[in-house]
């Protein structure tokens, strides 16, 4: 059996606790599959947090009428204004 989706985005968004994650990272060990939809996804939040900060830039550039909602946090975690 596969590890969901939904547990696969939280895993890569370091949202699991220490019993989550456990079980999560020996299947990873042993399932291609699982670890290349882990990596799809690790590339798809990558190309958003890019993308999430060049628009910040892009607003900071304006007069400040065009702000983003979504911001990078240091941690690397996507934060809502």
């Amino acid at each position: 059996m596969h590890v969901s989706e939904e547990l696969l985005e939280l895993y890569i968004l370091q949202r699991l606790s220490a019993e989550q994650l456990a079980p999560i990272e020996e299947h990873l060990l042993v399932c291609s599959c699982c670890r290349e939809f882990l990596s799809e996804i690790h590339e798809y939040v990558r190309a958003l947090k890019v993308a999430i900060r060049e628009i910040t830039e892009a607003g900071e550039k304006t007069d400040g009428r065009c702000r983003p909602l979504l911001v990078v946090q240091r941690n690397g975690l996507v934060k809502i204004k």
